[in-house]
C-alpha cells in the first residue's frame, strides 16, 4: 500500500514538472521601412534616415516572421510589442497603427501606389522627442501566424500630429523600429500512469451520436537530428570573379561598384552589385559578401617566471643629461563612448528655467549641454557636474569691409515764414494853426499816418534744399499728389513728402505734408493821431517797409524701422512656400499656419507703421543637425505680391554648416499701412536649419 502511494506521488510531481511552460523573448527582424508624402506622390523616400508621419505623410514597417523559431504558432504568442523612437516632434498628437493589406517595396513605394490599410488596431499620443513609445500588437501578430500570407507589415499615420521616427537607415541616433515577441513553449507529454484494476464490465449502453472533433493536439517534440548524409560530388568551378579593389572603411554615403572591397567592424566585405550605396555590410547579403571574418582575440599567454634579484652594484658616477629622445608614436584611438542623449537647443540660458538631460543652451557666446535632468540655477561655465561645453566661443574675426552707403533721406519741408516786424512809433503831431472862424461841424478826420518801420531782424539760417516744387493750387481731398507737389490750404502752403498722396489733410498729416509757407499774422493797428483843428487833413504817411524773413523751421524727422525674425525649417514639404510676418517668432512653420499670407484663419504679414524705403535684406542659415545639403530662399512680399528683393543661402551636408546671403540692390518704397511678408522655401526638408532674417526700411 505504501509503495502504491509513493508511486502516485512520483507521478503527480512528474506531471507538474513536465506541464510547466517556459517563456522566451524573440526580436523579429525589421526587413523594410519607408514613408510616403501625398504632396510628392511619385517620390520614393525608402532611403531616408527618418520616417515622417502626419502632415500628409504615412510610414510603413515590414517585419520578417521567418526569424521566429520554426513551427511557431499563434497559441504560443503571449505578448507582441511594437517599439519606435521619436526623433522629432513638429506638432504633438495621436498616431494610429494599422495593418497593411497589400504588398509593397521599401525602395519603390510612393504615395501614388501606396498599399491599402485595415482599421486602426492601436493609437498612441506622441508629445516629446528623444523617447521610445510602445504599442501592443499581440492580436495582429497571432493573425499573421494563423495566415502568414496576410503579413504585409504595419502603417503609422496621423491626422493631427507631425512627427519623425528613426528609420533603419538612421546612423545618428540609430534606433530602428523593433517588434518584440514573447513565446510560451508547450512542455512534453507526461509519463503514462500505472493501469488501474479492471472493473466489472457494465451493461452495454445504447450507441451515442458521433461527438464533435476534438481540438488540435499539442505539437510533438522535435525529432532527433538525422545522420549526416554522404558528401556530394565537387561542383564545377564557378566563373572568374571580378577583380578586388579595396576602398578602405565603408561609408553610407559612398557608391560602390561590383568587386569593391571595404573594411567594417573588424571584417572585410566585397560588393556583389553596382550602384551599392547605404547598404550596411553584415545586414545586406544581397549587396555584400563576407570576404574575411574578424578573428577572435587570442588567449593571454602565461607570465614568465620572475628572475632572481641580482647583487646591487656600486653607484656609478652621474652621467651627463642625454638629449631628448624622439616623441613616441600616437597611441591608437580608444573605443567610442556610448551614444549621448539627443540634443534639444533651448536658446539663451536662464537661471529660472529647469533643463532636462540633453538640453543645450548658449551662454556668453559659447554653447553647453545639460548632463543631468532637473538642472536649474547652475551657471554653465562654473558647474561642470551639471553642464559640459558643447562649442567654445570663437575668436573675434577681422573687421569686415564697410557696408554700402544707405540712400539719402527725404528732404525736410521748407521752414515757416518769419513773424512780421512790430509797428513803428507814430509820427510827430503837426503845429496847431491859428484859430479860425467857428465853422460848421467838419467831417471825421482821416486815420493818422503809419509809424516808421522797425529795425530789420537778423537773418535766419538757410534751410536744406527741398524737392522741386510744382504748385497745384488749392488742396482737394479727391486729388492724388506726387512727391514735391505744393498746395494752398487755409492761407498756408504745403509740399507733398510722398507719392500717391490722396485724402490726407495737409495741416494734420505731417507724414504726408510739410509746411511750405505759414499764413502771415495781421500787423497791429497804428495808434490814432490827435484830432486836429477843423483845418485840412494832413497827407497820408508812406507805408512801412516789410519786416525781414524769420529763421527757417526745423527739418522734418527721419522715418526708419528694422525687422528681425528667426524660425526653424518645418522638416517636411520640400519645395513648398511658407509665409510669416517680419515680427514673427515662430518656432517651426507648418502648412496649417503658414500656407498663405492672408485668409480668414491666417495673417502672416505686418502693417508698415511709417512710409519708408526697404533698402536691405540680410539672411543667416545654420544647419545644426542632419547630414543633408539644403538651399534656403527668402523673398519679400508687398501687399500680397512678390518684390524683386530675394536671396538664397546654401548649406552643405555637414552638421553645423552655415551660410548667409543679402540683397541691397532691389530696393522698393512702402507707404504707411502697406503689408509686408517674408516667404520661405527650401530644396531639402530633411535638414535641421535655424534661419534668421533682417529687413531694413529707412
Amino acid at each position: 500500500m505504501k509503495r502504491f502511494r509513493f508511486t502516485q506521488l512520483a507521478l503527480c510531481l512528474g506531471s507538474l514538472f513536465f506541464s510547466s511552460h517556459e517563456a522566451s523573448a524573440q526580436d523579429v527582424t525589421l526587413s523594410g521601412d519607408a514613408s510616403v508624402n501625398s504632396a510628392h506622390a511619385s517620390v520614393n523616400y525608402g532611403a531616408l534616415s527618418n520616417l515622417y508621419v502626419g502632415n500628409g505623410n504615412t510610414a510603413f514597417l515590414q517585419f520578417d516572421l521567418a526569424t521566429l523559431p520554426g513551427g511557431t504558432t499563434s497559441a504560443q504568442v503571449s505578448q507582441a510589442t511594437l517599439t519606435v523612437f521619436v526623433n522629432r516632434v513638429n506638432t504633438a498628437g495621436a498616431v494610429t497603427v494599422s495593418p497593411v493589406t497589400a504588398a509593397w517595396g521599401e525602395y519603390s513605394v510612393t504615395a501614388a501606389g501606396a498599399p491599402a490599410t485595415g482599421g486602426s488596431i492601436a493609437s498612441v499620443s506622441v508629445t516629446q522627442a528623444g523617447q521610445f513609445i510602445s504599442v501592443d500588437v499581440t492580436t495582429q501578430m497571432k493573425a499573421w501566424l494563423d495566415t502568414p500570407a496576410s503579413n504585409h507589415g504595419l502603417a503609422l499615420a496621423s491626422g493631427a500630429a507631425n512627427v519623425l521616427f528613426d528609420s533603419k537607415e538612421n546612423d545618428e541616433t540609430g534606433h530602428a523600429a523593433r517588434l518584440d515577441v514573447t513565446l510560451v513553449n508547450q512542455g512534453p507529454q507526461g509519463i503514462q500512469g500505472v493501469p488501474g484494476v479492471a472493473g466489472i464490465a457494465g451493461a452495454t449502453g445504447a450507441i451515442g451520436s458521433i461527438g464533435p472533433m476534438g481540438p488540435q493536439g499539442i505539437q510533438g517534440l522535435v525529432g532527433p537530428v538525422g545522420s549526416t548524409g554522404a558528401t556530394g560530388a565537387i561542383g564545377v568551378t564557378g566563373p572568374q570573379g571580378p577583380p578586388v579593389s579595396f576602398q578602405g572603411t565603408w561609408s553610407n554615403a559612398t557608391t560602390y561598384a561590383v568587386g569593391d572591397a571595404i573594411f567594417f567592424n573588424g571584417s572585410s566585405y566585397i560588393s556583389l552589385v553596382n550602384g551599392n550605396i547605404n547598404h550596411q555590410p553584415g545586414t545586406a547579403p544581397a549587396q555584400w559578401a563576407l570576404l574575411s571574418q574578424q578573428g577572435a582575440i587570442g588567449a593571454t599567454g602565461p607570465a614568465g617566471p620572475t628572475g632572481a634579484t641580482g647583487v646591487t652594484g656600486a653607484a656609478g658616477p652621474v652621467g651627463a643629461t642625454g638629449s631628448a629622445g624622439p616623441t613616441g608614436s600616437t597611441g591608437s584611438a580608444g573605443p567610442q563612448g556610448p551614444q549621448g542623449p539627443p540634443v534639444s537647443f533651448q536658446g539663451t540660458w536662464s537661471n529660472a528655467t529647469t533643463y532636462a538631460l540633453g538640453d543645450a543652451v548658449s551662454y556668453n557666446s559659447s554653447s553647453y549641454i545639460s548632463l543631468v535632468s532637473s538642472n536649474v540655477n547652475h551657471q554653465p561655465d562654473t558647474a561642470p557636474a551639471q553642464w559640459s561645453l558643447l562649442a567654445q566661443q570663437g575668436a573675434i574675426g577681422a573687421i569686415g569691409p564697410a557696408g554700402p552707403i544707405g540712400p539719402i533721406g527725404l528732404t525736410g519741408g521748407m521752414g515757416s515764414t518769419g513773424a512780421t516786424g512790430s509797428a513803428g512809433p507814430a509820427g510827430p503831431t503837426g503845429a496847431t494853426g491859428s484859430q479860425g472862424v467857428q465853422g460848421v461841424q467838419g467831417l471825421a478826420g482821416s486815420t493818422g499816418p503809419i509809424g516808421t518801420t522797425g529795425a530789420t531782424g537778423a537773418a535766419g539760417l538757410q534751410g536744406p534744399q527741398g524737392p522741386p516744387v510744382s504748385f497745384q493750387g488749392a488742396w482737394h481731398i479727391g486729388t492724388t499728389y506726387a512727391l514735391g507737389d505744393a498746395v494752398s490750404y487755409n492761407g498756408s502752403s504745403y509740399a507733398s513728402l510722398v507719392a500717391g498722396n490722396i485724402g490726407f489733410q495737409p495741416d494734420i498729416s505731417n507724414v504726408k505734408w510739410a509746411l511750405l509757407a505759414q499764413a502771415g499774422v495781421a500787423g497791429a493797428n497804428g495808434a490814432n493821431g490827435a484830432t486836429g483843428a477843423p483845418g485840412p487833413s494832413g497827407p497820408t504817411g508812406p507805408a512801412g517797409a516789410t519786416g525781414a524773413t524769420g529763421p527757417a523751421g526745423a527739418s522734418g524727422g527721419v522715418n526708419s524701422i528694422v525687422y528681425t525674425t528667426e524660425f526653424i525649417n518645418p522638416g517636411s514639404n520640400t519645395g513648398t512656400t511658407f509665409y510669416l510676418s517680419p515680427l514673427s517668432k515662430t518656432v517651426s512653420l507648418s502648412t496649417a499656419s503658414n500656407g498663405v499670407i492672408a485668409s480668414a484663419t491666417q495673417a502672416n504679414f505686418s502693417a508698415m507703421p511709417v512710409a519708408c524705403t526697404v533698402s536691405a535684406l540680410n539672411v543667416g542659415v545654420n544647419n545644426y543637425s542632419g547630414s543633408t545639403a539644403d538651399t534656403t530662399t527668402i523673398t519679400i512680399y508687398k501687399n500680397l505680391t512678390a518684390t524683386p528683393m530675394t536671396c538664397s543661402a546654401a548649406t552643405s551636408g555637414l552638421n553645423s554648416s552655415s551660410n548667409s546671403c543679402k540683397d541691397i540692390s532691389h530696393t522698393f518704397t512702402v507707404a504707411g499701412g502697406d503689408s509686408i511678408s517674408i516667404a520661405f522655401v527650401e530644396s531639402n526638408s530633411a535638414a535641421f536649419n535655424k534661419v534668421t532674417v533682417e529687413l531694413i526700411c529707412q
